[in-house]
């Protein structure tokens, strides 16, 4: 079977929209595999899904598209309000996005945890309006890290909180554009 018939074998068995191939050692599966597990996590709350899928003598490696906001639930918060209510509480998110994050970076330069601590919880109050369980947990993980005062791990969680909340503006901006047009 042709590389081009074996990617849409393998994209059709998973329902992803990603292939990417190479010839490697079944060693070398199991090397990716140990680090598919550390990445718990990250799989725990969805930031990356991906399988490896076998291809005889080798194997596809593909990446499941996430979507953050549970577009369910979401619904289901926004299910009173009208459309130009839903697009101006995101409007607001999207008008004080920047800011918010330049005082939790600033926050987080200078070791001010009360700061911090008032900063974090309300990004995450104002996350959890968009059902993006992601996103919801990275902000109470900083919301709980200020609280107790944890220098530790304390840039990678930021790191870690801007991008699940750049996915979810992303997403924001679509669901806008849908309410819009």
């Amino acid at each position: 079977m042709a590389v081009r018939e074996k990617q849409e074998e393998s994209l059709g068995i998973s329902g992803f929209n990603l292939h990417y191939a190479k010839y490697i050692k079944y060693s070398a599966v199991l090397k990716i595999s140990g680090q598919v597990v550390s990445l718990s996590d990250c799989l725990k709350y969805q930031v990356l899904t991906f399988t490896l899928i076998s291809q005889g003598d080798f194997f596809t490696f593909a990446k499941k598209p996430v979507t953050m906001i549970d577009r369910i639930k979401f619904d289901e918060n926004f299910q009173y309000f009208d459309k130009e209510i839903v697009v101006e509480i995101i409007d607001i998110f999207e008008s004080e996005y920047q800011e918010r994050f330049t005082n939790i970076e600033k926050n987080i330069e200078e070791n001010d945890f009360v700061q911090l601590k008032f900063n974090a919880h309300s990004l995450k109050g104002v996350v959890a309006n968009f059902m993006d369980p992601v996103a919801i947990e990275f902000s109470r993980k900083m919301d709980e890290v200020a609280r107790n005062k944890e220098e530790k791990g304390l840039r990678e969680l930021f790191t870690e909180l801007k991008v699940s909340c750049d996915s979810l503006l992303e997403e924001l901006r679509k669901i806008r554009k849908e309410f819009t047009s």
